[in-house]
């Protein structure tokens, strides 16, 4: 789904949308689905994008939503 495509999705689902738990489901409905990619949305708040070492580090610490 486009960036849009996933807000829409989550406004319609509400706030307590999860979407691991909705990864999970997916998955588990599909025996052969495949993620081929997924697309990291960063915000940023003193235009400074965090580099690549920066976004492992966060995903190691688990500090994502």
């Amino acid at each position: 789904m486009s960036g849009q495509g996933c807000r829409r999705y989550q406004s319609i689902r509400g706030d307590n949308f999860d979407y691991i738990e909705w990864l999970r489901q997916l998955s588990e409905g599909f025996n052969d689905i495949n993620f081929s990619r997924i697309d990291v949305a960063v915000d940023v708040k003193d235009d400074t994008v965090p580099d690549m070492i920066k976004i492992i580090e966060y995903v190691e610490k688990e500090k994502y939503v």
